[in-house]
C-alpha cells in the first residue's frame, strides 16, 4: 500500500506527478475506444452473416421443395395425367372439357375423370401445406384455371422470366407471418401440349412458374438465440476488455503514484526512525553495526559513534554464543522473523529484555546485503507478564472452578475447573449467565440476598445445588466477591466455585449413619431384654393355647396375647433391621425364584382392585441374601404400595442384571463399580413429592394417619438393603406413582434350594438330655417347661460355670446343650469350646436375646453355628431341637 507523503511534498513533485498521470490516462482513453469499436464492428458482421445464413438455410429448404414438386409434374406430365374415381374431392374438371376422353365410364358403372398435372399439383401442395406450412402454387399469365392466376408477386416474377430470369426469391408477409417465397418458371413438355397446345404453346416455351413459400418463424428463432449469444459474447469480451483496461489504468495510475512518492517516502521513512523510540539499527553480514538511530542510543545506552563498524556482539550478554550467525542463517533461508524474545546487555551492564523483528536488506542487484533490526524494549512489561502467566496458570491449574463476570453479570471468562465440572466450555460459557447452571431447587431469595451482598461491595459465601450440561445435578460452595476499579466502581465480579457434591452425600451419609447409630443404640439397648420378655409371653401363652381345646373360651384370650405379642417382635426386628443390628443368615440365593415365591403372598397382601405384574430377567440373578428378611422387604413395599393406591392401581417388580461403573457412581453419588442384581418396584399410585422423598427412609417417618402406620416399613427396607451391601433410590412425582431401586451384589455361587417348610399336626418331642443355661429365670423355665413337656430331660444352669460343672458331672447323658450367648461369668462361646474339648462330638444350639454386632463380639460368627433368635416360639425351639439332634 501507498505510504502517506511526509508533511513537507513541494509543489514541484505534485505537478511532475499529475502530468504523468493525465499522459497514461489519454493513453487508456484511446486504447479504450479503438477497442470498443473493433468490439462493434464484429458484432455487426457477426449478425450481418447471422441472417444472411437464414436466409441462406430458408431458400435451400425452398429449393428442396421445388424440385420436389417439380419432378413430381414432370412425372404427371410424362404420363399424360391420371385417371381417378369422380368425387366430391375429385370432381372433373371443367376446364379440361375440350379434351375428348375427359371422363370415361367403366364395364361396372363406375366414372372416371382425368388428373392433368395441374390438378394433381394444386391437390399435392395442399395437403403438403397442412402437414408442413409449406406453400405452393402453379401459376401462369394465362392460365385454364383462373385458381391457378398469379397474385402481385407472382406476375413479377413470371415478368423476370420474360426478361432472362431463372430463379426470383423474396421474405414478405403472408397472413401476418414472414415467408422465403422463391419462384423458378414452368418450361413447357411435350406432355403439356395435350391440355395447352390450343393456347399457342410449344416445347420449350415459358409457360408460367411453380413458386414455393417457406415459413421463416422457425428459422428466425434460432437466428434470434444466435444473435443473443454473439451479442453476450461480444458484451463480455467488451467487459473484459474494459476491465483489463481498467486494472492497467489502476497499475499505471499507482506506479505513477510510488514513482513520485519514492523520494518523499524516503525521507519520511527517515524521519520516522529518527523519531522512533524503538531501537532500529543495521548490519552486514559480517555482523558489523552500520546505522543506529536515536531510539537505539535510549535503549541501550551507547552513542553512534560508539557502535557504528563494531560488532553486534557487543551488545549480547556473556556466553550467548554466536546469536547472530543463527540468525542470519534463518534470513538467508528466507525466514521471516518477527517477535522474537532475546535478552540484551546495556552498556551499563544491566540484562534488558527486547523484542526483535529482522528484516533482510537487499541490495541493487536483489542480493542480501545485510540485515535490518527492530528493538523494543519489553523488559517491565516482560517482568509483569511473567507474574500474569504465573497467575494465569494458577486459575487454569486451580482445583477450584474461578469465573469472572461482568458488572451485568455475563460470563467474561471460566477455567478449565469450571468445564470439568458444569460440562460447559468456555466458548458455550462467554456470554452466558450464571443462570444456566440453574437447576430450580435453590431458593429465589438465596439468589436476591446474593446480589444484594455484592452489589453492596462486599462478598457473598453459600451452597448451590446446580446442574451441569447433561443434567446432573452437583452441589458447590460458592465464593463471590466484587472487582473495582481505581476510583471504586464495581466492574466484574470473581467467583470461586467448589465442587462438595462428594462432601455433601458424605455429610448426608452422616446423618443418615447418625440416625442409624440413635435407632441402633435404642433398639440394641432394649432388644435383650425386650426379647426375653417377649420370649415368656409368646412361650407361656402358647402353653396355654397349646392345653386349652379348640372352642374352650380362654383359648382366643391366648391367641390375642400371642399376637400383639408377635406384632412388639416385628417391631423389635424392624427396629434392629433398620439400625443393621439384625442377626441374618446370608446364603446366595436366585432372585427370580425367590420373588415367584412370594409372588402369591403379596397378591394376598394387596388389594383386589391391584393388579401385580412381575417382569423376570431371563437370565438367572444369584445374590447373597436372608431369604426371610428378602421376603419381608417385598412384603413391606408391596404394603407401602397399596397404601399408596386407595382407588387401585398397578404394582410392577421387575429385576434385570445392571452393571455400574465409575460414571453412574458420578451421576448418582453412590455404587461401587461391578455386577448388581436389579430390582425395580413400581407402583402408580400418588407420588411423593421431593420433600417427602428425602424423609421417606427416616425411622417413625410416617404419612399415614395415626395409628396406621409406624414409621417403619420403609426404614426397615433401607436397613435391610443396607445390611446386604446394596444401593437404594426412589424416583417419584406427585400423582406419577413412585419407583423404588435396589441394587444387590450379584454373587458367582451356586443358589441353594429353598428349604421346605414342615408343617407337622403334632410337634416334634424326644427323649433325650438336654442342658438349658441362660442366666434369665423366667426364660430358662420356660425352655426347661417345654422340652420337659414334650419327653426330654433337662439339666439347668444360670450361668456358664455351673453350666461347665453340670456338664463335666453328666457328658455322658448330656445330648444337647441349649447355650445363651451372653451369660455371667463364662459367655457361651467360651463354654461351647470346653464342652467340644471335652466331648468332640457334642451338639450345641445357641439362643440370644442380643443384636448382631453384640453377639459377633461374643464370638458366634461362623454361619454354620445352630443359632436361633430370640424371642422364640415354642414351637421353633421344638423344631430346632429335633433338627440339631437328628442332624
Amino acid at each position: 500500500m501507498p505510504v502517506a507523503p511526509a508533511a513537507g511534498t513541494t509543489p514541484k513533485s505534485k505537478s511532475l506527478r499529475l502530468r504523468a498521470l493525465r499522459r497514461h490516462g489519454r493513453r487508456c482513453l484511446l486504447f479504450g475506444l479503438v477497442f470498443s469499436l473493433l468490439c462493434a464492428g464484429f458484432l455487426a458482421w457477426s449478425i450481418h452473416i447471422e441472417k444472411a445464413n437464414t436466409l441462406d438455410h430458408a431458400r435451400l429448404e425452398a429449393l428442396a421443395t421445388f424440385n420436389k414438386d417439380q419432378s413430381f409434374r414432370f412425372w404427371a406430365t410424362g404420363h399424360g395425367g391420371v385417371y381417378v374415381p369422380v368425387t366430391e374431392e375429385t370432381p372433373p374438371n371443367p376446364y379440361l372439357s375440350h379434351l375428348p376422353h375427359r371422363d370415361i365410364d367403366l364395364p361396372d358403372g363406375r366414372r372416371l375423370t382425368l388428373m392433368n398435372p395441374a390438378y394433381i399439383m394444386r391437390q399435392a401442395m395442399s395437403q403438403y401445406q397442412e402437414l408442413y406450412g409449406v406453400r405452393g402454387h402453379l401459376t401462369s399469365l394465362d392460365p385454364l384455371n383462373p385458381i391457378n392466376a398469379p397474385d402481385p408477386w407472382e406476375r413479377q416474377a413470371l415478368a423476370a422470366f420474360a426478361n432472362g430470369a431463372t430463379e426470383v426469391t423474396r421474405v414478405s408477409e403472408i397472413e401476418g407471418q414472414p415467408f422465403l417465397r422463391l419462384m423458378k418458371p414452368m418450361i413447357t413438355q411435350q406432355g403439356c401440349l395435350k391440355c395447352h397446345a390450343r393456347q399457342g404453346y410449344r416445347v420449350g416455351d415459358i409457360r408460367g412458374g411453380l413458386s414455393v413459400s417457406i415459413p421463416l418463424a422457425p428459422y428466425l428463432a434460432i437466428e434470434r438465440e444466435g444473435l443473443t449469444s454473439f451479442s453476450l459474447s461480444f458484451g463480455l469480451i467488451w467487459l473484459l476488455g474494459m476491465a483489463l483496461l481498467g486494472g492497467f489504468w489502476l497499475r499505471g495510475r499507482r506506479q505513477v503514484q510510488e514513482w513520485a512518492q519514492a523520494a518523499e517516502r524516503e525521507k519520511f521513512l527517515a524521519a520516522i526512525i529518527r523519531a522512533s523510540n524503538d531501537a532500529i539499527f543495521a548490519i552486514d553480514l559480517n555482523q558489523t553495526i552500520l546505522s543506529w538511530n536515536p531510539g537505539a542510543e535510549k535503549i541501550y545506552g551507547y552513542k553512534a559513534a560508539e557502535v557504528l563498524g563494531q560488532p553486534v556482539s557487543l551488545l549480547l550478554p556473556p556466553a550467548s554464543g554466536d546469536e547472530y550467525a543463527a540468525l542470519i542463517a534463518r534470513i538467508e533461508a528466507g525466514e521471516v522473523i518477527d517477535n522474537y524474545i532475546a535478552e540484551r546487555r546495556h552498556k551499563e551492564g544491566r540484562p534488558i529484555w527486547v523484542a526483535l523483528t529482522l528484516s533482510p536488506l537487499p541490495d541493487l542487484a536483489g542480493a542480501l546485503s545485510g540485515i535490518s533490526i527492530t528493538s523494543r524494549d519489553i523488559t517491565a512489561s516482560r517482568a509483569a507478564e511473567m507474574e500474569l502467566r504465573k497467575l494465569s496458570t494458577a486459575i487454569n491449574q486451580s482445583p477450584v472452578a474461578i469465573l469472572i463476570t461482568d458488572a451485568q453479570g455475563r460470563i467474561e471468562f471460566v477455567n478449565p475447573r469450571f468445564s470439568e465440572i458444569t460440562g460447559y466450555s468456555a466458548a458455550e460459557a462467554r456470554g452466558q449467565t450464571p443462570r444456566l447452571l440453574k437447576s430450580g431447587r435453590t431458593p429465589e431469595r438465596d439468589y436476591q440476598r446474593l446480589w444484594e451482598t455484592i452489589t453492596a461491595g462486599q462478598v457473598w459465601q453459600g451452597e448451590f445445588l446446580n446442574r451441569a450440561k447433561d443434567g446432573t445435578l452437583f452441589w458447590d460452595a460458592t465464593t463471590i466477591a466484587p472487582v473495582k476499579d481505581a476510583q471504586g466502581a464495581i466492574t466484574h465480579y470473581i467467583a470461586i466455585k467448589e465442587e462438595i457434591t462428594e462432601r455433601k452425600d458424605l455429610e448426608r451419609q452422616l446423618q443418615q449413619a447418625q440416625k442409624l447409630e440413635a435407632v441402633g443404640q435404642l433398639a440394641g439397648g432394649v432388644a435383650h431384654d425386650f426379647n426375653n420378655i417377649l420370649t415368656a409371653i409368646i412361650g407361656y401363652a402358647s402353653l396355654l393355647e397349646m392345653k386349652l381345646e379348640a372352642k374352650h373360651p380362654l383359648r382366643h384370650n391366648a391367641s390375642q396375647i400371642l399376637a400383639a405379642a408377635n406384632r412388639a417382635a416385628e417391631l423389635t426386628q424392624s427396629l434392629l433391621a433398620f439400625s443393621r443390628k439384625q442377626v441374618i443368615d446370608l446364603e446366595p440365593i436366585e432372585l427370580n425364584a425367590a420373588i415367584r415365591k412370594i409372588e402369591g403372598f403379596l397378591r394376598r397382601v394387596i388389594s383386589e382392585n391391584i393388579e401385580l405384574r412381575t417382569i423376570l430377567a431371563p437370565e438367572p440373578l444369584v445374590v447373597r441374601a436372608d431369604r426371610g428378611q428378602f421376603e419381608h422387604l417385598l412384603m413391606n413395599l408391596a404394603t407401602n404400595a397399596r397404601d399408596a393406591m386407595p382407588t387401585g392401581g398397578v404394582i410392577s417388580i421387575e429385576t434385570r442384571q445392571a452393571t455400574l461403573d465409575e460414571a453412574f457412581r458420578h451421576s448418582h453419588g453412590f455404587g461401587e463399580p461391578g455386577a448388581y442384581a436389579l430390582i425395580s418396584f413400581s407402583d402408580t399410585g400418588i407420588g411423593m413429592d421431593e420433600e417427602t422423598q428425602r424423609r421417606i427412609f427416616q425411622p417413625f417417618f410416617t404419612t399415614k394417619e395415626v395409628g396406621k402406620g409406624t414409621g417403619l416399613g420403609l426404614a426397615m427396607v433401607y436397613g435391610t438393603v443396607k445390611q446386604h451391601g446394596g444401593y437404594l433410590n426412589v424416583y417419584s412425582e406427585p400423582g406419577a406413582g413412585t419407583t423404588f431401586n435396589i441394587y444387590l451384589p450379584c454373587t458367582s455361587e451356586e443358589p441353594l434350594a429353598p428349604a421346605h417348610e414342615v408343617l407337622e399336626a403334632t410337634l416334634p418331642g424326644g427323649s433325650e438330655t438336654i442342658l438349658v443355661a441362660d442366666d434369665d429365670t423366667l426364660l430358662r423355665s420356660l425352655a426347661t417347661e417345654v422340652l420337659t413337656q414334650f419327653g426330654y430331660r433337662v439339666l439347668a444352669a444360670t450361668d456358664g460355670e455351673e453350666a461347665l460343672e453340670l456338664f463335666r458331672s453328666h457328658r455322658q447323658e448330656i445330648d444337647l446343650a441349649i447355650l445363651d450367648v451372653v451369660m455371667p461369668k463364662l459367655n457361651g462361646k467360651a463354654v461351647r469350646d470346653e464342652m467340644l474339648r471335652l466331648v468332640p462330638d457334642l451338639r450345641v444350639l445357641f439362643i440370644s436375646g442380643y443384636t448382631a454386632d453384640i453377639i459377633h463380639r461374643h464370638g458366634v460368627v461362623d454361619p454354620e453355628l445352630d443359632f436361633i433368635q430370640k424371642p422364640m416360639r415354642p414351637h421353633d425351639l421344638l423344631r430346632k431341637v429335633r433338627e440339631v439332634l437328628d442332624r
